[in-house]
């Protein structure tokens, strides 16, 4: 593209498009711009789309490409924090990949979701980094990665339907009949954003198409997924409901190491298409790539554009008998799983984040020589749970997989009831060559895919329900299909699947022993981890003796590799964990580490390449499909190994069927089915029937084609007449179906052909039936033993009870119920919680039990005793089972409400809150006026309670605000439930206080508290002092810069700060100190302090500090030792960075309650739920300092909430907000941990930093004692004691100028104030000087980030004394400069004209500046003419004013983006000269000679000479040798021009640079005018325009090179003249001498 360009960057999202601003005459453009892109929609489809990033040559018309690059959302949202932050993208040329690199983009892409946290990493700056080792790429992937092709070759198709679903393929239908297909198949494949399709096959449901698609893309690549798209087979049931085909497909990919070479790979596909064109001409459908390259008439360079391009390639190829028996199946089913494959939707290949891909990859290369067999058993009477199905009248249950089975759709594998056999015999052939392996299996095996069409009966005790009577008959159904023999895929899988699931499990186990002991989970932890150790060992056993397998792809070889690196990896780190476990590491971190482990293995679990097709059930009506379930096929899959087997074969299990396509709204159940599955090898067909209920008769069918054939019908003859007692408790955390945020639950248990339902609790989410439900004279089939082992379920649904209309769906659960046989001894069985889920959405949990007892010879009166019932003969719990109650004491701090919203149009005036626990419950008093005082006037209240004594067993504590109005009425305004309230629980031998963290997330509204103490309870002492062999305090010092010494800060804090001035590290030396000086300095050490701590340094630490000499009861902690050795380590290590002598404030990531636990150490808060809503209600444009302080006057606790809204300013129209803040301000104001004015690093009187608390820090520490009842504080000259603690320091001070010597405590009691979390009994850490950065959200995108806002709050009561000046933090104003560049002279110019008539080269040169941004300034010299030697002459002068932040290095622009901006645009960026050299041309453009750019904070210093001037040393210059303009003021030199990194002259220039006044007050003129003229250039006489001055032009080109022969030609001419003249006159004067002579 050359140099001198004017680039423009356009960024593509899908069918979004922006752009940049366009950066004229510049390779290498500053943009600093922010995109922001919108999307709403599930992340399968999001993550797919591309994120496109070219960058353009601006022109007016027709920009020319220079580069892009190409990433899609999925990439950037698995890195780190969901961004990738400083990096360079590499751009490329899709239109040619020989090119290589086209040059670099440094960006920041970000993808955030709902209740993502964006995180901000810290900038580098691009001279500190190399571009290489930077690249915007995710980790682990090579910073050169070469171009490869992706070849997706398509063999067939078949399974097909053989029916369009539109409305003219049915009357077609009418006409043509079912003979003929009336589908026309194509293929399209997507990847990287482009899209490859392939022919159409016209009316052909078995295609063949034997073409291939081609991708060229940058390997590995920067998308996950590559997806199959049948377009006209979308249609369907939805969902991946159905079966639609599958396709035979090859993936492949070759590496192309040198460019676009043409490989082995590629030389024998071309050698296939050639030899198939030869065989077939007419099998390629469409003109093939040689095809093209034979034409003569220019098409030829096409092909090879179009080969070397990114451009999609389509073409046909021929298939080798050996290449078709090693190609392989895909099996397609229509979900956005990573593995499913159906034709409904998009098929999606994804490649494993870590898994290497291989040069050639294959999906299922081999064909397994034998059958699988699908078995399912129905074990008891499917039910409809839908009232609408009861009016079919017949209704049977229909399994399949794929096509095989499927007797209702058309297709290549459907056959009708006649025809079994032979449609069995077809199913066997299509994909499986027969070979003398499976020679036994050729005779056809009946299909009975589908249960004999029964009509429903209606279910005892709820009409709604009806059931099919499989009663002691069950039946069986079967079918027999083949695919590809790897198995092992599904064996790894269940292997990895069960480990995740037993770690899972444990973890469970773990978290609910923290709940009821302390010593326990941490033992219970330690076995998990040995567990796993073993069982990775044990996978990585098994995966090394497992032997070689033939049909093993290279991606089967990589992943199984993976795996066992992974988990080898994981073992090592839990084997770490277990002996950090010793050290007394944080059980919470050990859990999260291991919950890591378990989302890792369930990552390895996915299968890329799918191998059998997941099994389907359905539920018939009159032929059609009315509702159905899905069960992985690998979950289902025998292995005699138990390891290996799927976790649901050969079990009875329990499926909630729904409905096909889009579900309406709301959660229904439309039936459930209780199945044995078995899927598995024929080989193991003997073990279908192994894990049964014993006790059965197998009926087989009269036709018997195998003895492996399964049985027509089991019959059980044993049965037993049970009752099943429902105790039912209670349940909490149930979804709200309201509008008022509440529900009116009640719950259907159905058992076998029974429901019942219990009475409706009205208005809350925590429900106690206390209700025992009574299921009589059930009939149960089958063995005794089996039937206590295995019992059927108890379903359990929850439903909100509506007065109008029917009931809303809340959730279910399944539950076993105990059995317990006539001969047992009877013992009452234990509540426990089940969990309830709605779909996936979890919908609370139902304490409750199911007892099945068997009715003894004697009758009901044999069974154990029931309580009697009430008056409505609903029978309660029995107190056996009903869990044991203590009396227990709640005590409640009612202190407030806060943010009432409008409920029901009016705004909340007289709110009451209520409280409820275990059905006793305490109201507050009602506030007056909600607007005057918001805070209520009795706080204190207490209510007695009976809870059960088991913790776990606690019910919910319910928070209920409501609003009383007019006429009494109240209206609910909103609820809070606490579900877990051991943390509010006292304990006997602990002191009375306050929790510390609450269950759920930051809330604002109803504030109140609750604490829960048991009776009978013992007088607790409020604070106890502990023995002093006890006490352990590290105290270090605040995260400051410590100096030299503390007595030479102390005098430079006591007078002023003018002496240190000029101690910052800025270049220039005009910069004075200021808060924004303590502020950047507190960045870069923010940046600099690890996060991480050694243990081992903590530890010597402590061991030091408890060696401190001291007295017996004394602890005496040295605050200076520590500080002088971190810092003496800092200097030894990095001296040059060290970080100037400046006071700095802490800066927080995130807002300030969420480092201090949300300030409820004195008072929780809990947000209000209203309505529907399961989820929180929580509620830019590029970097802005605003830098302005508001003072406002605020009352307790009227005015507590502070909102900080964010506006763009429009001078039209009104101004859009962009985000929200809010903050409790009382919150803050309580808490112990004194926020109401953060606590600075170092105390001084004067300066930048001043103290600006109202309290000095000894009167903060002397009520801080007082306040916590702590003896002191005692001041010393040296030493501060409180309680048995002494505090050492420096206390004596030296005044600088008078050299006088002053007692202050104030510096050390600062310090003791900063360590005021290590005194026992005094709370905790108090809150430093600090800048929170708060989130922003809006209400129209919710949970969304809007930006950050930093800031802080400081709060001053008014009976306090007046605070001093507000700090001023006002944006710093840039500075006004003017850079005076002097172009003296140039030379070894290139010359670029060449005379006409001599051949001479040479260039009319001028010089063109201008400092970037401000590119309207452009400035020009006048021109040399006809350098013949390159150099040029011209003492020509620019001026280049500009505005300048000399702390932040940076130039500031202020201007209008475009014509139609009717506000200006402030932009930073930093001060960049540019001086180019050009050619002047009369009649044609100018020509670019060369640029220089120079960065004015560091540039190469100059060279004195022209000789002197090397390009090599100004590229390789280091920073020590590089120079500031800044600081240098004034520079000449020679500095060199280049283009395309090659040296094109040299200009002798001076940068002079003064500030704005300096200018006004000494002004020059620009080029060679007044003031302070430069004289004129002395110039060679052949300098001049042959357009201005043509006479010298003739002098200088014609007559000094040609005045010989000009002369002699002139006097030639003369004589030729005067011998024509002679010649002429000669005959008349010769005449006319004869006449007259």
């Amino acid at each position: 593209m050359g140099e001198n360009i004017d680039p423009v960057v356009i960024i593509e999202i899908g069918d979004e498009k922006k752009q940049s601003t366009v950066k004229e005459g510049t390779n290498s453009p500053f943009y600093n711009e922010y995109f922001v892109f919108d999307f709403t929609g599930p992340q399968v489809h999001l993550f797919d789309k591309i994120i496109k990033i070219s960058v353009f040559h601006h022109k007016l018309i027709g920009s020319i490409l220079i580069g892009s690059f190409k990433v899609d959302l999925g990439t950037v949202y698995n890195q780190p924090g969901h961004q990738f932050c400083d990096k360079w993208a590499l751009l490329t040329d899709p239109g040619d990949i020989r090119t290589g690199t086209k040059g670099f983009l440094k960006c920041d892409i970000s993808v955030t979701g709902k209740g993502d946290i964006l995180k901000t990493n810290p900038k580098t700056s691009d001279a500190e980094e190399q571009i290489e080792k930077n690249l915007l790429i995710p980790r682990g992937f090579p910073s050169e990665r070469p171009w490869a092709r992706f070849y997706v070759r398509l063999y067939k198709a078949e399974g097909l339907p053989k029916m369009n679903s539109s409305i003219m393929a049915n009357v077609t239908k009418a006409f043509v009949g079912d003979s003929k297909d009336l589908v026309d198949p194509f293929v399209e494949v997507s990847f990287a954003g482009q899209m490859g399709r392939t022919t159409v096959q016209k009316n052909c449901a078995d295609p063949v198409w034997h073409e291939q698609v081609v991708f060229k893309e940058m390997f590995p690549p920067l998308n996950h997924s590559l997806m199959d798209d049948y377009q006209e087979l979308n249609e369907g049931f939805g969902e991946g409901v159905s079966f639609r085909g599958r396709i035979l497909v090859e993936i492949a990919v070759e590496i192309l190491s040198g460019g676009v070479q043409e490989s082995k790979f590629s030389k024998a596909l071309k050698e296939l298409k050639m030899s198939s064109k030869d065989k077939d001409p007419k099998s390629s459908k469409g003109p093939s790539k040689d095809n093209v390259d034979r034409t003569d008439d220019g098409k030829p360079q096409q092909a090879s554009d179009k080969t070397n391009s990114t451009e999609v390639e389509v073409e046909p190829f021929h298939v080798p008998p050996e290449v078709g028996l090693s190609t392989a199946a895909l099996n397609l089913r229509g979900v956005p799983r990573a593995e499913a494959a159906t034709v409904t939707g998009a098929q999606r290949l994804r490649r494993p984040a870590r898994a290497p891909l291989p040069s050639t990859m294959w999906v299922s290369p081999a064909l397994y020589p034998g059958l699988v067999p699908c078995f399912l058993l129905l074990t008891s009477q499917p039910s409809s749970q839908d009232k609408l199905l009861r009016h079919p009248p017949v209704t049977g249950s229909h399994e399949n997989q794929s096509n095989f089975g499927n007797l209702i759709d058309g297709g290549s594998h459907h056959g009708s009831k006649k025809k079994l056999a032979e449609s069995a015999e077809e199913d066997i052939l299509p994909l499986l060559h027969k070979t003398e392996e499976n020679e036994t299996h050729s005779v056809p095996i009946p299909m009975a895919s589908t249960t004999h069409p029964e009509k429903p009966l209606v279910m005892e005790g709820n009409r709604n329900y009806n059931y099919l009577p499989f009663e002691a008959k069950k039946p069986c159904v079967y079918f027999i299909s083949s695919w590809g023999d790897q198995t092992f895929r599904l064996h790894w899988s269940n292997m990895l699947e069960k480990m995740a699931d037993l770690l899972e499990e444990s973890i469970e186990e773990v978290r609910e022993l923290i709940k009821v002991s302390e010593e326990a989970p941490e033992e219970k932890m330690k076995t998990v981890l040995k567990d796993f150790i073993s069982q990775c060992s044990a996978f990585i056993s098994e995966a090394e003796r497992k032997p070689k397998m033939l049909n093993q792809t290279t991606l089967d070889k990589k992943r199984l590799t993976l795996c066992w690196e992974e988990l080898e990896a994981m073992a090592k780190a839990a084997k770490g964990m277990i002996r950090q476990q010793k050290k007394k590491s944080s059980l919470d971190e050990t859990i999260h580490e291991a919950q890591t482990f378990v989302e890792k293995i369930r990552f390895l679990v996915d299968e890329p390449q799918h191998t059998i097709p997941d099994v389907f059930i359905w539920m018939l009506s009159n032929s059609k499909r009315v509702a159905y379930a899905r069960i992985a096929s690998k979950d289902l899959f025998y292995s005699p190994i138990r390891e290996t087997m799927g976790k649901h074969c050969g079990k009875i299990d329990t499926h909630f069927l729904k409905l096909p396509g889009k579900r309406p709204a709301g959660w229904s159940v439309q039936a459930k089915v209780d199945v044995y599955l078995w899927l598995g090898s024929t080989r193991h067909c003997s073990a279908i029937l192994d894990n049964l209920p014993a006790g059965y008769e197998a009926q087989m069918s009269s036709k018997v084609v195998d003895a492996n054939q399964p049985p027509d019908n089991l019959l059980y003859q044993a049965q037993h007449v049970c009752q099943l007692r429902a105790h039912l408790y209670q349940a909490r955390g149930l979804i709200a179906a309201d509008s008022n945020g509440l529900s009116d639950p009640f719950a259907k248990v159905s058992f076998l052909s029974h429901c019942q339902t219990t009475k409706v609790i009205s208005q809350t989410l925590s429900p106690t039936w206390n209700q025992m439900l009574l299921f009589n004279n059930l009939v149960l089939h089958g063995d005794q033993r089996e039937l206590v082992e295995s019992p059927p379920l108890v379903v359990v649904e929850l439903y909100d009870s509506d007065t109008v209309g029917k009931p809303e769906y809340l959730g279910a659960t399944v539950a076993a119920p105990v059995m317990k046989l006539a001969d047992q001894d009877y013992e009452p069985p234990k509540l426990c919680y089940h969990p309830i889920f709605c779909g996936n959405l979890s919908g609370g949990d139902l304490l409750a039990v199911f007892e099945l007892l068997q009715v003894p010879a004697s009758g009901l009166q044999g069974l154990p005793p029931i309580d009697l019932p009430d008056v409505t003969q609903i029978y309660p719990v029995p107190a056996s089972i009903r869990p044991v109650l203590s009396t227990y004491r709640v005590e409640v701090l009612f202190w407030g409400v806060r943010e009432m919203k409008k409920v029901q149009l009016l705004s909340v005036d007289r709110p009451q809150v209520i409280i409820e626990c275990g059905g006793r419950g305490v109201k507050s008093c009602v506030i007056q006026s909600y607007k005057n005082n918001p805070n209520f006037s009795i706080q204190a209240d207490a209510f007695e309670v009976e809870l059960p004594e088991n913790e776990l067993l606690h019910p919910p504590l319910s928070i209920c605000v409501v609003d009383w109005r007019a006429f009494g009425r109240s209206t609910l305004v909103g609820t809070y439930n606490i579900n877990c309230l051991k943390q509010f629980l006292c304990k006997s031998r602990e002191p009375l206080a306050l929790a510390s963290q609450v269950d759920g997330t930051q809330v604002r509204q109803d504030v109140s508290d609750s604490l829960i103490a048991a009776e009978p309870s013992e007088t607790l002492s409020v604070s106890q002092e502990p023995p002093a062999d006890h006490i352990f305090v590290d105290v270090e010092p605040p995260p400051t810069v410590v100096p030299d010494s503390i007595q030479d800060v102390r005098k430079a804090s006591r007078t002023s700060t003018k002496r240190r001035k000029r101690t910052i590290a800025d270049e220039s030396a005009e910069n004075v100190i200021d808060w924004w000086s303590k502020y950047y300095a507190s960045v870069k050490k923010a940046q600099k302090i690890p996060l991480y701590v050694d243990p081992t340094q903590e530890k010597e630490s402590k061991e030091k500090t408890g060696n401190t000499e001291a007295k017996p009861e004394e602890v005496v902690v040295n605050i200076e030792a520590g500080p002088k050795k971190k810092k003496d380590k800092i200097v030894k290590k990095k001296p040059k960075d060290e970080i100037p002598n400046l006071a700095v404030l802490q800066i927080y990531d995130g807002d300030l309650e969420s480092e201090f636990d949300n300030f409820e150490d004195w008072v929780k808060t809990f947000e209000l739920f209203r309505g529907k809503s399961t989820e929180d209600d929580h509620g830019l444009d590029g970097d802005r300092v605003i830098g302005k302080s508001f003072e406002i006057q605020a009352m307790f606790p009227k005015e507590s909430l502070l909102s900080i809204l964010i506006y763009d300013h429009d001078m039209i129209g009104t101004d859009d907000l962009i985000g929200e803040t809010k903050i409790d301000l009382e919150n803050r104001f309580y808490s112990k941990h004194r926020a109401i004015c953060g606590l600075q690093s170092q105390y001084e009187i004067e300066g930048y930093n001043a103290w600006r608390d109202t309290s000095k820090p000894t009167e903060i520490l002397t009520k801080l004692c007082k306040d916590n009842k702590l003896d002191g504080p005692y001041f010393c000259p040296g030493k501060i004691q409180i309680g048995n603690q002494v505090f050492s320091g420096n206390t004596v001070f030296t005044e600088q100028d008078t050299d006088e010597t002053v007692e202050s405590y104030e510096h050390l009691a600062l310090k003791v104030l900063h360590s005021w979390e290590a005194i026992p009994g005094a709370g905790g850490r108090l809150v430093p000087e600090h800048i929170e950065t708060r989130p922003l959200y809006h209400k129209d995108k919710p949970g969304m980030e809007q930006g950050r806002l930093q800031m802080w709050v400081d709060m001053f009561p008014k009976d306090m004394p007046q605070p001093g000046p507000p700090v001023d933090i006002s944006p710093r104003q840039p500075k006004g400069y003017e850079l005076r560049v002097t172009i003296w002279n140039t030379d070894d110019v290139i010359l670029e004209d060449e005379n006409i008539f001599t051949g001479q080269k040479s260039s009319d040169i001028y010089v063109k500046g201008w400092i970037k941004g401000l590119e309207d300034d452009k400035q020009e010299t006048d021109v040399h003419y006809n350098s013949l030697t390159g150099e040029g002459n011209f003492n020509w002068r620019f001026l280049f004013p500009f505005q300048y932040l000399p702390a932040e290095k940076q130039m500031v622009i202020t201007k209008r983006e475009n014509i139609l901006s009717l506000e200006k645009m402030e932009c930073k960026t930093p001060v960049v000269l540019v001086l180019q050299v050009w050619d002047f041309e009369r009649l044609s453009s100018d020509d670019f000679l060369g640029s220089l750019e120079m960065n004015l904070n560091s540039f190469p210093r100059a060279a004195k000479t022209a000789k002197a001037c090397d390009l090599t040393k100004f590229e390789n210059a280091g920073e020590e040798s590089k120079m500031s303009i800044f600081q240098q003021k004034r520079v000449r030199g020679w500095w060199p021009f280049t283009k395309s990194k090659e040296l094109t002259g040299k200009v002798e220039a001076e940068f002079h640079l003064v500030t704005a006044e300096e200018a006004e007050k000494n002004p020059v003129g620009k080029a060679r005018k007044e003031p302070e003229p430069l004289a004129k250039p002395s110039r060679p006489d052949t300098s001049f325009s042959w357009f201005m001055s043509p006479f010298k032009c003739l002098y200088h080109l014609i007559w000094k090179n040609y005045k010989k022969y000009i002369i002699i030609g002139f006097i030639l001419i003369i004589l030729i003249i005067f011998l024509v003249l002679f010649i002429y006159t000669l005959p008349g004067a010769i005449s006319q001498r004869i006449v007259v002579g």
